[in-house]
């Protein structure tokens, strides 16, 4: 079973987020208009800053996205687990992913 970090709640503004252990991880944005983007990274905290930096993806760039409500990640053992599940969990549902990003571990993660 996929274990999940949560990054933070709200807004995700302030600096006191930190670097992690620079693995591999994929990770979950929930929206404010109730989306939810998955990407992939080799240090999400960085990642998370240069999306609210309008520096990221370009989904992520209109301000009805945010503040994001929510951000969980997992480390995964390499570049291509990340890939291989960031893939898996695009195809799961939006309820799917909202038990993933709220903690309701029922949803099994190839």
């Amino acid at each position: 079973m996929t274990t999940w970090r949560v990054i933070g709640t709200i807004a995700l503004t302030s600096p006191q987020m930190t670097a992690s252990d620079n693995v591999w991880s994929v990770y979950l944005i929930h929206c404010a208009d109730d989306t939810i983007y998955t990407g992939v990274s080799i240090n999400v905290e960085r990642r998370i800053q240069k999306h609210l930096a309008n520096r990221g993806a370009k989904y992520l760039m209109p301000q009805c996205r945010r503040p994001f409500k929510r951000v969980v990640s997992t480390a995964c053992e390499s570049k291509s687990e990340a890939l291989k599940k960031e893939i898996a969990i695009k195809a799961l549902s939006h309820v799917e992913k909202l038990k993933i990003v709220h903690g309701w571990n029922t949803v099994v993660i190839p």
